[in-house]
C-alpha cells in the first residue's frame, strides 16, 4: 500500500483450471463464490501486511488441480478507506479437510 492508515476491501475467489475444458481461463465466468476481507493498512510505508481470507467456495477445486486465485481490491466498500495502491506480492492457499 502506499497509504498508511484506513483499511481495504478484498474479494477473493477461486477458478478451477480443467485441462481441454470448454471454459476460458482468463474469462470471468468460472469462478467460485466471492468471500470479501477487509484487513487493516501497515502503519509504516511500505511495510507488508498479511490478509487471511477465508474463503466460502472452493470453486471446484480438488487436491491436485490447478486453479487460479483472483483478488480485487473493492474501493466501493465503507471498509475501504485507505489511500493509494496496493500491490498482490505473493498467495498462499492452505485448506483444511472437513
Amino acid at each position: 500500500m502506499t497509504g498508511i492508515t484506513g483499511g481495504i476491501s478484498i474479494d477473493v475467489s477461486l477458478f478451477r483450471v480443467v485441462a481441454n475444458g470448454s471454459t476460458v481461463i482468463n474469462t470471468e465466468t468460472g469462478y467460485g463464490a466471492v468471500s470479501n476481507c477487509d484487513q487493516a493498512v501497515p502503519g509504516t510505508l511500505g511495510a507488508a501486511n498479511f490478509l487471511a481470507c477465508t474463503l466460502t467456495n472452493n470453486g471446484g477445486l480438488t487436491a491436485g488441480d490447478a486453479g487460479r486465485l483472483k483478488l480485487c481490491r473493492q474501493t466501493a466498500d465503507a471498509a475501504d478507506t485507505a489511500a493509494g495502491l496496493m500491490e498482490a506480492v505473493r498467495a498462499r492457499l492452505t485448506y483444511r479437510r472437513q
